[in-house]
């Protein structure tokens, strides 16, 4: 008994805390930058239980399991309370049911504010605070398929801020310095030599780029329009169909955008978008644009990530491209911001 006990107490130990009540929105943490290498489809394997702790709650990890990955591709999370402002948890595989229950990252340190993680990467963040009431401080962990291993990550943390739609159908979480521009209201948000944002986006976010004002970069948004056929009845075929369109001088038609040949399809919050791209060039700078469609309770919803560039060479001497690291911080800010979108009715 007292065996038992003691394994059950290791457990907690070793498990994760969760304050109850924390008003403050998530920082935007760099989730893309650690994606997870394939996400799961099949059926989740019942988990193998092997030690008596495990076993000690078999009902727990099964309920949860059983509901499928939320993390790095194929794992699950099981979370199960423990007391006041208690959590304790498991990493499940759902591939071959094998459970992870000890050399959890250390929480009960001090006051926990939670525990993120997402389906699509394999960074898992534990926010700690020195009081009750104090500042948050981030933990960041990659799973590496057996173990959680500690990251050293310079990447800005940003607070970020939750744009809801006017009517309530959607919402997506951004950087509270991101500027954002709503329908009727996006001239502010259009700078750049060609435009990141359309006149008839329903919302369109743009990256706050001051450290990129002396290079190439013209800049980059994350815009959600709906899309609509005059004349034409909305079906889900419609909204994935990239119609033609005649060019500027009406010559010959070309289609809205290309299908992706590496990645036709996107899974976003559990919705499966049709994944396409588009560019254009004009006067040495270029757009490039991949863009999301989802038909959703009868009307078509297009998500889109447009960056525009200047050619560097058109200057004397040649303008700096982003570095590496620029660029990586760059697309995670982007990739976050859209999979954060979600439909809310």
């Amino acid at each position: 008994m007292k065996a038992k006990l003691a394994a059950v107490f290791l457990f907690l130990i070793l498990s994760a805390k969760v304050a109850i009540g924390q008003n403050q929105n998530p920082p935007f943490y760099p989730f893309g930058r650690y994606p997870a290498e394939r996400t799961y489809k099949g059926k989740p394997v019942t988990p193998k239980l092997i030690t008596p702790t495990q076993s000690r709650f078999r009902t727990v990890l099964r309920n949860g399991e059983g509901k499928g990955p939320n993390f790095a591709g194929h794992y699950t999370v099981v979370e199960w309370g423990c007391g006041s402002n208690c959590v304790s948890f498991a990493v499940v595989d759902a591939v071959n049911g094998k459970v992870f229950d000890t050399d959890m990252p250390p929480v009960n340190d001090e006051y926990p504010c939670g525990l993120l993680y997402k389906l699509e990467s394999r960074l898992f963040v534990v926010a700690k605070s020195s009081s009750v009431n104090g500042d948050c401080k981030a933990h960041l962990y990659i799973w590496d398929g057996s173990r959680f291993k500690p990251v050293n990550d310079s990447t800005p943390v940003h607070q970020t801020m939750i744009f809801t739609a006017a009517d309530g159908t959607f919402q997506f979480s951004h950087p509270s310095d991101f500027q954002v521009c709503t329908q009727g209201k996006i001239e502010p948000c259009i700078q750049s030599y060609i435009p990141v944002c359309e006149q008839d986006a329903l919302v369109c976010v743009i990256y706050a780029a001051k450290q990129f004002e002396d290079t190439s970069f013209g800049g980059v948004s994350f815009q959600v329009r709906e899309i609509v056929r005059k004349g034409e009845t909305m079906t889900a075929d419609v909204c994935v169909t990239p119609y033609p369109r005649k060019d500027p001088g009406g010559i010959s038609d070309w289609p809205e955008f290309l299908v992706s040949a590496e990645h036709p399809q996107e899974m976003i919050s559990g919705i499966l978008f049709l994944h396409g791209v588009n560019g254009g060039v004009a006067m040495s700078h270029s757009i490039s644009v991949d863009l999301y469609r989802s038909f959703h309770k009868q009307r078509c919803f297009e998500l889109s990530v447009s960056l525009t560039q200047t050619n560097p060479n058109v200057s004397e001497p040649p303008m700096k491209t982003l570095t590496r690291a620029q660029q990586k911080e760059l697309d995670q800010s982007m990739s976050q911001m859209l999979h954060s979108f979600r439909f809310s009715k």
